[in-house]
């Protein structure tokens, strides 16, 4: 709430580097565009969604399984809290660059017939990028049936991985 940030200096963390990529699901939003390695930002609450200065940003690597993702930007995230506590003073920045903004996907937004361009390769970076808890898996509907993918591995022009088949 207002009343909250503007009497205290409230950082967030969000897994971009920001102004791009603000808003929802940025880490599925960044892989589903090919970006590779990105940022974690630290960031001044302000009362527009991920737009307040800036005091402090992590290299993150966008490869692997969401789950492995999310497991590297908590570590990061525990040695910029770190930082942030041990500074004597925090500096913030305005945030710079053309600003990118992206809802949060939908779980009906996993199907697979979204996967862009449709080569072996977008559509392991899809299974991967939702391979993590709390979010619905890549799935595809075949008739009456689900099947929902996990586990996703790349190798040599194939992909390997899991699969569960719903009604």
């Amino acid at each position: 709430p207002k009343n909250i940030f503007s009497r205290f200096t409230c950082i967030q963390f969000h897994c971009s580097d920001l102004p791009k990529f603000r808003g929802g699901s940025p880490v599925q939003n960044q892989i589903l565009r090919g970006v590779k390695k990105t940022k974690i930002s630290a960031f001044r609450v302000s009362s527009r969604i991920d737009a307040g200065d800036i005091c402090l940003k992590k290299n993150l690597v966008l490869n692997g399984r969401a789950s492995e993702i999310y497991v590297r930007l908590e570590k990061l995230a525990i040695i910029m809290i770190n930082t942030i506590i041990n500074k004597k003073k925090l500096i913030f920045t305005k945030q710079s660059g053309r600003i990118t903004y992206y809802k949060r996907r939908k779980p009906e937004d996993s199907n697979l017939r979204f996967a862009k361009k449709r080569n072996l390769k977008n559509v392991y970076d899809f299974i991967r990028m939702l391979d993590a808890k709390g979010y619905p898996g890549a799935f595809m509907k075949l008739n009456k049936f689900k099947i929902i993918f996990k586990n996703a591995e790349y190798k040599k022009k194939e992909i390997k991985g899991e699969f569960k088949i719903v009604r």
